[in-house]
């Protein structure tokens, strides 16, 4: 049988105020909402419900404020995934060619702001400047770059086998190449067809002979 020392129970009630401690403002704000407002008026902390009333919930749901959060969530989080993943994708797929031009000091920029950033106070500036305020893009564009998630991106592209690359490049020049043959043969049987036209009248049968 296993004794419980004096240590366990102190670390026991020491976890179970920290939980009562979490828990207790996410109860306050619940019963607070059912609540009748002078009645939160005349307690200074509201613990135990005394009263029930639903006039905060009509007024959230009659100022239509539920549904423009909604919306807004949607449009955010859509439109800023999509360009999230576009500019990281297409500057991550760049960045991973060794011979691209100013790759290098890229590279040390994109690393100097993951570990620096210039504060509030300028990105407000920056913001403001740039007449981003107000408007869905201040959710959007300041983070169309994540620079973790473009340095994985980054290696991901170098560690596809060069063999994989060298397949595509012949796959699509044998698909361009196929596809050149097919219209020139078909340029070819069309012109071939116009001069046969041109050359015998109509129901003679030169036009067979010709065409064949």
């Amino acid at each position: 049988m296993k004794y419980h020392t004096w240590g366990d129970y102190a670390i026991n009630s020491f976890l179970m105020l920290l939980a009562v401690i979490t828990v207790l403002p996410f109860y306050n704000v619940f019963i607070t909402s059912f609540a009748d407002p002078a009645a939160i008026v005349k307690q200074q902390f509201y613990l135990l419900p005394t009263s029930f009333s639903l006039v905060s919930y009509k007024l959230l749901l009659n100022g239509g404020y539920v549904g423009k959060a909604l919306a807004n969530s949607v449009i955010i989080t859509v439109a800023g995934t999509l360009v999230n993943m576009l500019v990281t994708a297409c500057g991550a797929y760049a960045l991973s060619k060794k011979t691209m031009p100013g790759r290098s000091a890229m590279m040390a920029g994109i690393v100097f702001t993951m570990l620096f950033g210039g504060g509030l106070i300028p990105y407000y500036l920056t913001i403001k400047s740039l007449h981003l305020i107000n408007s869905y893009s201040v959710m959007i564009l300041p983070v169309a770059v994540n620079t973790f998630f473009l340095i994985i991106l980054i290696n991901h592209f170098r560690s596809i086998p060069p063999s994989w690359k060298s397949r595509q490049k012949w796959t699509e020049r044998t698909t361009s190449s196929s596809c050149s043959a097919s219209y020139c043969r078909f340029r070819s049987r069309r012109w071939r067809r116009s001069r046969c036209f041109t050359r015998y009248p109509a129901g003679t049968n030169g036009i067979s002979r010709c065409c064949s």
